[in-house]
């Protein structure tokens, strides 16, 4: 079809064209795809990958030279590059191990005259909360149903933190660490993620829709919870359309269940 066929095609007329990406072209994109976490060297995994490709062919008795197994495994990362992240994820899932080596510090030293909380773990709200951070903190504070035992401000970067690796392979520390009454995981541990209102569209970051996905092995899944109206709300992940959706009404009774 030449480009005057095609611009004055009448706009009743359906044209189905197929073009096939050239190889060059394929490959470039998928090492994009695959570029997302510079601890992972590319080359081993691709070579890895296409091992794997060979093994499943031969037992299916195709017929295959090495450039067709190179343009599949390209092909289909390009096409399904948020599948590769989620297999980096599970991957790092089943190596990755909890080791409690550094101690939660004993006393927090933060300016005198700090505002006293009930139930904090060390028995003030701490410096460097951001307002929706002290808000939350504060919900927590007041719950008097015997559901939250104490809480604790994660801070960012802190060795003694808990962390989560991302398929990135950066590290993710969730806002709070709050002990529940009745939740089946170590020490009744449950994470929790503060956001801002999603209407602005910061909750709506690749970061974040990356955080939203992972889980802490011992843990489990972090709940994350912004205001919607002036209520506290719980945030989910869609995998349908790749969004943060606001869920039911958060109540610390939520932290009970596992997710």
């Amino acid at each position: 079809m030449t480009l005057r066929d095609l611009f004055q095609a009448s706009p009743e007329e359906g044209l189905d064209l197929k073009l096939r990406y050239s190889n060059a072209r394929i490959a470039e994109q998928a090492q994009l795809a695959f570029e997302f976490n510079r601890n992972v060297d590319v080359r081993k995994l691709k070579a890895a990958l296409v091992e794997i490709l060979r093994g499943n062919a031969d037992d299916q008795g195709l017929d295959y030279d090495e450039k067709d197994l190179r343009r599949a495994v390209d092909l289909a990362v390009m096409r399904q590059p948020d599948a590769l992240k989620e297999a980096i994820q599970f991957a790092q899932g089943r190596q990755i191990r909890v080791v409690a080596d550094e101690q939660v510090p004993k006393f927090y030293f933060g300016a005198d005259g700090l505002p006293k909380a009930h139930r904090s773990a060390y028995g003030v709200f701490p410096e460097r909360m951001n307002f929706e951070e002290r808000s939350f903190a504060e919900l927590l504070d007041r719950d008097d149903n015997g559901i939250v035992k104490w809480w604790m401000r994660n801070p960012e970067n802190e060795r003694w933190a808990t962390q989560l690796i991302l398929p990135s392979g950066k590290r993710f520390f969730p806002d709070f660490v709050v002990g529940v009454a009745g939740r089946s995981t170590p020490d009744q541990i449950a994470l929790v993620e503060i956001k801002d209102d999603g209407e602005t569209g910061r909750l709506q970051s690749d970061r974040n829709l990356e955080k939203i996905r992972v889980q802490h092995r011992e843990y489990r899944n972090v709940t994350w919870t912004f205001r919607a109206g002036g209520t506290w709300v719980r945030a989910r992940y869609a995998p349908s359309t790749n969004r943060i959706v606001e869920g039911d009404r958060f109540q610390p009774e939520d932290l009970v269940f596992l997710q």
